[in-house]
């Protein structure tokens, strides 16, 4: 039986600042106490255990980019530096961050022609509202395209 939309109880709070402490990630808290991963996160943020992504300041975003082009997993980072895992892959997603792992994950999985096309048209000066208007896809999925094939042109220089 899951707690969605139940108040949290102190005994629960406990339970994610210990796990938390420990380094445990949020799905295995979430798993444990029957709640949601975004639940988890939230009351996490709430409770002054992680900050929310828009407000990570420069010091631990540099160190996020670091870390992770080290070789460092996403989920120790975040487990380190008291973050929640979607603000690591969204500082990660947003400065174009590669390491050896996601160089040979992109070797497998090259963008796909579509993709490649949306970045083509980025570079020509289009704005992403325009190209939202002419392919009738969504501004967010857009800007995550164009983020995945600079990643790959990235992995490729780091590559060779």
């Amino acid at each position: 039986m899951t707690r969605a939309y139940r108040r949290w109880a102190e005994a629960e709070n406990a339970i994610v600042c210990e796990m938390t402490a420990a380094g445990v990630a949020i799905t295995e808290i979430a798993k444990r106490l029957g709640r949601t991963s975004q639940s988890v996160e939230s009351q996490k943020r709430k409770l002054g255990l992680c900050v929310s992504p828009q407000k990570l300041p420069p010091a631990i975003v540099e160190t996020v980019i670091d870390r992770f082009e080290s070789g460092d997993t996403k989920t120790r980072i975040a487990a380190d530096l008291a973050i929640s895992l979607s603000s690591v892959s969204r500082v990660i997603l947003n400065a174009g961050a590669v390491n050896r792992r996601s160089v040979s994950c992109m070797r497998r999985n090259p963008p796909q022609p579509g993709t490649i096309a949306l970045h083509e048209m980025r570079r020509e000066g289009l704005s992403i509202a325009e190209i939202s208007r002419r392919t009738g896809a969504d501004r967010r999925s857009i800007t995550n395209a164009i983020l995945r094939v600079e990643r790959q042109i990235a992995a490729r220089e780091i590559a060779a």
